[in-house]
């Protein structure tokens, strides 16, 4: 008779889990992700997103089982809670990028390409002007080591030192 009085649930929880969405806080960073800042936001609510266990869900290492599979309803509710947590920590012009996407993993990953890939691009960029520049200085020093006085891009304080 006593467990006909206890409420039934339709949805199938696993006891050993982590703790459920009303003991987490919505917020897992303090960092709002903008289109400058994704490596700092990237790292620290990876950071937030693996104190509370939840890693494999935006690593893709936790993938979504069959809806008839009965881990379906906790994978679900788990997942929530991290796109809870992206969602959250992601500026007001960003959000309606992601709102849509199914799973956290698919957010990340949205994420990830479109403000992780500039900084990478850039930074490469970067690494290439340096050395473009860097391997015209060096052949100037050569030339101007030879005497070459033509045409010179470089302040006219580098063609009359008294070293040449």
């Amino acid at each position: 008779m006593a467990e006909e009085m206890a409420p039934k649930s339709d949805v199938a929880f696993d006891a050993g889990s982590a703790p459920k969405s009303e003991n987490l806080p919505v917020q897992v960073t303090s960092i709002r992700l903008t289109k400058d800042n994704y490596l700092s936001w990237s790292v620290a609510l990876e950071i937030g997103i693996t104190s509370r266990g939840r890693l494999p869900y935006i690593t893709g290492n936790k993938p979504a089982p069959s809806k008839t599979d009965p881990q379906w309803a906790t994978w679900a509710l788990e997942d929530s809670q991290v796109k809870v947590w992206i969602i959250s920590s992601v500026s007001a012009d960003i959000q309606p990028l992601i709102l849509r996407k199914p799973t956290s993993f698919d957010i990340w990953t949205v994420l990830a390409r479109m403000y992780g890939r500039k900084k990478r691009v850039l930074r490469m960029y970067h690494v290439r002007i340096r050395y473009v520049i860097g391997n015209r200085v060096q052949i100037w020093t050569r030339l101007l080591g030879r005497g070459y006085r033509g045409r010179a891009r470089y302040p006219r304080r580098l063609l009359s030192s008294p070293s040449l």
